[in-house]
């Protein structure tokens, strides 16, 4: 019949400590270490890399009351059409930039459109100048305006001025870049493409043989990007992420940790129970019963003041306790050769 312990549990089911106890005892201090060892050292690290990013600009124009003209077709001012300045003195120029590589930070990017007077006189000048940014669909696209008769305007004016003629041309740049000055380092897609009118008294027409010809246009630039990607630890030739590093330490300490307060309340609920049971718990194994006792042999005997003791002693003369119980009393016993060492948990000899 099993008789009612501690906390209404009976004998056959009070708590047992896993063994061996030094074993943990000694988890939760390593396992602290690999994971103190796994927080000094960071997540995830920068990488930088360069690679090719190419930018597309697509160029149209088309014109209002071209239509009304017997000089275009029904579909009025087309790409590549020239300009009849008699018929059609505006047109309006639209651009479409798409970053084909798909480039980092993307979004942080400004299409910049300018308009520009130049002439092979030795000047130029500033018209208009747009900045939009990324629509939704990963694109960027505007449209702005040229007015040709106010080119000749500016152009005759500043030939007058300088008393030198030349050719003039109109260039619409549109410029992929950075919203604001940044470091090199910086993850923007960029590229330039430009469209190019000659500009005469009656007509304009876009230049030939050159890039500013093209409706698509593609430029590529080798580009510095920065990311991130998770840090590693190498050991030996096992390289480990700091982030898994990190979740196993954490998770085998705290396993390790209550482990060790398990057998910590185990060893406890012994002691509470009698110093008979924590002697029987702490010893487990290494615990061997005596049947009888020599005569004199606790006369003889060095007693020793605590189980501890004992146990170091048993370690250094590498032998097992003896256990010997009459009348209800406990004696524990160490043979070291000729000498002999016990321990009563009653402190009776």
């Amino acid at each position: 019949m099993n008789v009612r312990g501690l906390w209404g549990r009976s004998s056959s089911q009070r708590l047992r400590p896993l063994r061996p106890l030094w074993l943990w005892w000694m988890l939760p201090a390593l396992t602290g270490v690999i994971g103190l060892y796994a927080f000094q050292h960071p997540t995830h690290q920068t990488v930088v890399e360069t690679r090719p990013i190419t930018t597309t600009f697509d160029f149209a124009y088309t014109a209002e009351h071209a239509r009304a003209s017997t000089l275009y077709d029904r579909q009025g001012v087309e790409f590549g059409d020239p300009v009849f300045l008699a018929v059609v003195d505006r047109i309006d120029v639209g651009v479409e930039s798409t970053v084909l590589d798909g480039a980092a930070g993307a979004a942080a990017s400004m299409l910049t459109t300018r308009v520009v007077v130049s002439s092979n006189a030795g000047w130029s000048r500033e018209l208009s100048r747009t900045s939009v940014g990324m629509a939704d669909d990963g694109r960027w696209r505007t449209t702005v305006p040229v007015d040709f008769l106010a080119v000749q305007q500016l152009a005759r004016s500043i030939s007058a001025a300088i008393d030198i003629n030349g050719a003039v041309w109109v260039s619409v740049i549109a410029d992929l870049g950075p919203r604001q000055r940044l470091d090199a380092t910086a993850n923007v897609a960029s590229g330039t493409g430009a469209l190019v009118f000659d500009v005469r008294d009656r007509v304009a027409t876009l230049r030939h043989g050159s890039a500013g010809t093209d409706a698509t246009q593609r430029t590529t630039r080798m580009q510095t990007v920065v990311g991130t990607e998770r840090a590693t630890i190498a050991v030996n030739d096992l390289e480990l992420q700091v982030l898994h590093l990190r979740l196993v330490g954490t998770v085998a300490l705290l396993c390790a940790l209550t482990i060790a307060c398990y057998n910590l309340v185990a060893l406890r609920s012994a002691a509470r129970r009698g110093q008979a049971d924590y002697v029987r718990i702490r010893i487990g194994r290494r615990l061997f019963p005596l049947m009888a006792l020599p005569d004199g042999l606790h006369a003889a005997a060095i007693w020793v003041g605590s189980l501890d003791s004992l146990l170091v002693v048993a370690a250094s003369a590498q032998t097992e306790i003896l256990r010997h119980e009459a009348r209800g009393v406990e004696s524990y016993f160490v043979f070291d050769g000729p000498r002999v060492f016990a321990y009563s948990p009653d402190g009776q000899q």
